[in-house]
């Protein structure tokens, strides 16, 4: 069963997820996931992060210029050390699937691969890839899919 929050404040995120696990006993399996924007600690569910309890973080870096790609990928690699080095977690490389996706930040497929996820995907902590948004996406998830 999914349940998804809607999280109105950095305290609540952090005592949900305080009290989540004992409200799953016996032998309920509940995996936590969530999706925070960049930059590292996120305002809103970075002390909900630093608890471990999730299983898997989807982590946006597009729409925020200090992290994300802009004509070469170093602030995005500087990101995800950033936040490979400070979480237990196992994270997902969020990014648009096309440049009307978002604001900023997309990567072309025939960049993406040579000069970004050879960093990102030798990572023990690296799960996947997350595009925004489906809606968008005219062939990039097909292209990118055996590079990732």
């Amino acid at each position: 069963m999914a349940h998804q929050f809607l999280i109105p404040t950095a305290l609540f995120c952090l005592i949900l997820a305080a009290l989540l696990p004992s409200s799953y006993a016996g032998g309920v399996i509940s995996v936590y996931w969530a999706s925070p924007q960049r930059p590292y600690p996120d305002a809103w569910i970075g002390g909900a992060l630093g608890t471990g309890l999730f299983d898997y973080v989807w982590v946006q870096f597009y729409n925020n210029p200090p992290c994300q790609y802009s004509g070469n990928a170093d602030n995005l690699k500087k990101s995800w050390n950033e936040w490979t080095s400070n979480l237990s977690d196992t994270l997902f490389l969020g990014l648009p699937a096309a440049p009307e996706a978002a604001g900023s930040g997309y990567i072309p497929p025939d960049v993406l691969a040579p000069e970004v996820l050879p960093s990102i995907t030798t990572s023990p902590k690296y799960e996947d890839m997350m595009l925004w948004s489906r809606q968008y996406d005219e062939g990039y998830s097909s292209t990118i899919k055996p590079n990732v």
